[in-house]
Parts: structure tokens; C-alpha cells; sequence
């Protein structure tokens, strides 16, 4: 059964509009006949269960009737889900690429769900320069410099405590490294 088709032309537009089973009805047309505000130079598809992307018979994006994308996902989660086995996600563009998170209380949230350290690597031409992470148990934060053959720059404790070279800092602000002059009173 291919289902029915209707062709409507309307002032300023039309749409075909075709039935597969029931009352389950896709639409696609100049958008301002299937989407309220939208323009006459609109196009539109409209459908009222979830749009399905697939190559090679194998889903690779949806869209749902709520509006979530998922991209490796059969069940989005948020407005915009992504499931990848490599954990990677790019934007690239040949003279900037920003992130942007923004609203009245932004955050952004990094979740190692294997019981590893999270962390933020930065690179230059691919290879990493320094490193933000999550170590000692969680109870610190060090700042790592790849340079050096990755030794911890600088270490803040969840008690306060800084160590400038130091892991394991035994007063507020410590200085191990050689590479510091001691000459402010640092210890």
C-alpha cells in the first residue's frame, strides 16, 4: 500500500500532503502553508512522530516530536544529543573556532563516567601543551605543563592549599620548583 497523496494549492503556496496508515501523515511544502509564522520562500517537511536519518539502512540522526536531535542516539535526552565511540565532538574552522556557552547560570559540566580523572587537554598544531585535570582523588586540581615531559605545574587542593611544583603542598602557597625563584618568600 503506498498510501494516498494530495496536492493543495493555497494563496500564495502549496503543499502535498501524503498518508501512510491511518491518520500517520507527512507534508512537504512551501513552509508558510505547514508552519506558523514561517515565509512563503520557506520550505517545510512536517511530520507528527519522529524524523528518521539513515544510510545504508542504519540510523544516524533523528529528530523527534518534541524537537531533540539525536545524532547516535535513539532516545535524545537534551536538544541536542551525541553518542560517539571515539568521545569526540569538532568544530573547525580555518581562522576561528569558538565554543559558546551562555546564559544566566552557564556551566560546563565534563563527566568521566569510568572512574578516570576528567580534565581539559589544550593543543597547538595537535600536540598538547598543558592540561587542567581532576587528580588526587578527586580532592585537587593541577594545572600540568607538557613541555616539561608533563610534570604537574601547579596543584590547588580542594583544602586551599597551593603547591607551585608540588603535589602535596604543606602550607597555603608552596614552591618546589626550580624554575621559580624564591626570592618573594615562598616556601
Amino acid at each position: 500500500n503506498r498510501g494516498a497523496i494530495w496536492n493543495s494549492v493555497g494563496a500564495g503556496g502549496m503543499y502535498s500532503e501524503y498518508q501512510l496508515t491511518g491518520t500517520w501523515k507527512f507534508r512537504l511544502g512551501q513552509a508558510n502553508h505547514l508552519v506558523s509564522g514561517a515565509s512563503v520562500n520557506d520550505f517545510a517537511f512536517s511530520y507528527a512522530g519522529n524524523l528518521l536519518f539513515s544510510t545504508s539502512v542504519t540510523e544516524r540522526m533523528r529528530i523527534t516530536d518534541s524537537g531533540k536531535v539525536g545524532i547516535g542516539t535513539t532516545a535524545p535526552g537534551t536538544k541536542l544529543h551525541v553518542v560517539d565511540g571515539t568521545g569526540e565532538l569538532k568544530f573547525q574552522n580555518v581562522s576561528q573556532a569558538n565554543l559558546l556557552v551562555a546564559g544566566t547560570n552557564a556551566h560546563i559540566n565534563i563527566d568521566s563516567t569510568n572512574g578516570a580523572y576528567p580534565g581539559i587537554r589544550i593543543k597547538r598544531n595537535g600536540t598538547v601543551d598543558c592540561s587542567i585535570g581532576n587528580i588526587d582523588g578527586g580532592a585537587g586540581m593541577a594545572l600540568y605543563g607538557h613541555a616539561n615531559g608533563g610534570a604537574t605545574g601547579m596543584f590547588l587542593k580542594a583544602s586551599g592549599r597551593v603547591g607551585i611544583g608540588a603535589t602535596a603542598p604543606a602550607t597555603l602557597l608552596s614552591n618546589t620548583s626550580t624554575r621559580i625563584a624564591n626570592a618573594d618568600g615562598l616556601t
